[in-house]
């Protein structure tokens, strides 16, 4: 059992969430910086086989007023997606050896909350909420990891987290 780990980052942001890749090999720490900065920030920590952290990157989103949050990694590792709050966007990376290249990004229409893939990794769905809007949004996923819109519906009432049946045929 490791010891009780605390980490000093050295971000200037609020821990927004965190997230460990299907390997359990790395923990990646959304952090939410000062509105109107770039210090919004996903830090990329290593995990030994004791449990112990070490910080290996980070990397910003780009731009002014970034809010990294919910992350949902595909199955195998190989891709991640990060909703961003501010931008009302999902980002897909590509992941290898723990270093994340941009594939795309897909608009999100307002602040999205809660994303989940289905568990054959084919389609990731997001909820979102802002200023009354509230929405359910499908995307595919290509072979390649990147996100192609395929559709939004206006649920009756807010949505606060999906889930899907073990099958992936209802949510």
């Amino acid at each position: 059992i490791p010891q009780e780990q605390s980490i000093t980052p050295t971000e200037s942001g609020i821990p927004a969430g965190f997230i460990v890749n299907p390997q359990g090999t790395r923990l990646y720490v959304m952090y939410f910086g000062p509105l109107g900065t770039t210090s919004d920030a996903v830090s990329q920590y290593s995990i030994d086989g004791s449990g112990n952290l070490s910080k290996e990157a980070s990397f910003t989103l780009g731009g002014v007023g970034r809010g990294p949050g919910q992350t949902v990694f595909t199955s195998d590792g190989a891709f991640v997606y990060i909703a961003d709050h501010n931008a009302f966007k999902i980002y897909s990376y590509k992941v290898n050896g723990g270093i994340f290249t941009p594939l795309n990004e897909v608009d999100t229409f307002v602040t999205p909350t809660v994303a989940t893939l289905d568990p054959g990794n084919k389609f990731l769905y997001v909820t979102s909420a802002s200023g009354g809007m509230t929405t359910i949004q499908t995307y595919q996923v290509q072979r390649t990891g990147a996100l192609v819109f395929v559709e939004a519906v206006m649920p009756v009432v807010n949505p606060m987290d999906i889930a899907l049946t073990p099958d992936g045929a209802f949510a």
